[in-house]
């Protein structure tokens, strides 16, 4: 599911962005961290600058700025990441199972313009004063490639559903820390 818009592709998610804004609405956080698939902002590439484009753009940021009415201090949105191929998890079993090369991008979804994702959700962060974006990218990058599972492990850190398993949590663990230390919280 993706807070940020209504998603009719599963049923499970067609309240996401609701329950979600009730509960910041309801316990009025002074920070709030939003950490997001980004699933609309991501299925458009580049060059399609086309109306529907451009009103995921318009309402992530209403998203953002009906959220920060009720955050005292700060928002703090992740940015988007690489998004990994639906069967990752899949491939990935079966090359450790046969003791074979992984070789990292191949499980990502190579259709995705991930520049052009990052440069939309920044146009949206950009118009909420009390927003700002997190990259946490490097978190998850070995030798300047993104990797969806620790490179000596082999564990993977996010799920077929792209939630972060405990070992993904724990490597984010510490930049959470540092931004909680960094603004007195």
């Amino acid at each position: 599911c993706d807070m940020f818009t209504y998603s009719q592709k599963f049923e499970h998610c067609l309240n996401s962005h609701d329950n979600f804004r009730e509960v910041v609405d309801e316990y009025k956080p002074n920070i709030l961290f939003i950490l997001a698939r980004y699933v609309r902002l991501l299925t458009f590439p580049k060059t399609n600058v086309t109306l529907e484009a451009e009103g995921v753009v318009k309402e992530t940021t209403a998203r953002l700025l009906e959220l920060s009415q009720n955050v005292k201090d700060h928002v703090f949105v992740f940015n988007a990441i690489p998004s990994p191929i639906l069967n990752f998890q899949l491939i990935h079993a079966n090359a450790i199972r046969g003791h074979k090369q992984i070789i990292p991008d191949m499980y990502l979804n190579s259709t995705i313009d991930m520049e052009h994702a990052r440069e939309r959700l920044a146009k949206s962060v950009s118009m909420c004063p009390k927003c700002s974006i997190i990259d946490y990218e490097s978190v998850l990058t070995t030798n300047g490639t993104f990797q969806v599972y620790d490179n000596r492990t082999k564990v993977i850190l996010m799920n077929k559903n792209w939630h972060f398993t405990p070992l993904g949590l724990h490597r984010l663990r510490p930049l959470y820390k540092s931004v909680c230390e960094n603004t007195g919280y």
